[in-house]
């Protein structure tokens, strides 16, 4: 009992000390509402170009990260569709952004066509965006209004037609 209490306490300590060695928990807080979108680019599915967020300041994007195995993205997909189908035209961007490891695009792909997805999504094999992002993990999506600030955040799976959703939406595009 008191080898398991000591060891505990030294973790502590170790993992303490690990904070503060590397700036502690301040500098790496999740993003919150009102902060602003941090510069991030990747490249498009179809491997043609790449996409800047920065490009798509002055218009409210919502983006959603995901992955193939992830059995909450594959749920999120067809609503995010229609979403983007009903809001594209009064200025909502929707954007994917893929995490799926290795440089194979064809699953991805081919998952995409399977659920009918035609909004942009890029590519991020290397999970660049949950560093930057500062992401607990996936599904996860973030409303960034027309000055770059991040609106609103869904951790986990969420109904992108929920009425929450929509009226964040609605406000976002005023």
């Amino acid at each position: 009992m008191q080898d398991a209490r000591s060891a505990r306490a030294a973790c502590c300590v170790m993992v303490a000390c690990m904070m503060m060695a590397c700036g502690g928990t301040a500098d790496y807080r999740p993003l919150r509402t009102g902060d602003p979108l941090p510069a991030y680019r990747a490249r498009t599915i179809e491997r043609t170009d790449s996409l800047d967020l920065r490009q798509l300041e002055g218009r409210p994007v919502l983006i959603n990260v995901w992955a193939t195995w992830c059995v909450p993205c594959r749920a999120e997909m067809p609503a995010l569709q229609q979403l983007y189908e009903e809001w594209h035209g009064v200025g909502l961007q929707v954007i994917g952004i893929n995490i799926d490891g290795g440089r194979n695009d064809d699953p991805v792909q081919a998952f995409l066509d399977d659920l009918g997805v035609t909004f942009p999504t890029v590519r991020d094999p290397e999970d660049r965006v949950t560093r930057v992002f500062r992401l607990v993990g996936v599904p996860e999506t973030l409303l960034v209004g027309r000055d770059g600030r991040i609106v609103h955040r869904w951790v986990g799976a969420f109904d992108p037609l929920g009425e929450e959703v929509v009226r964040v939406i609605r406000d976002a595009l005023r």
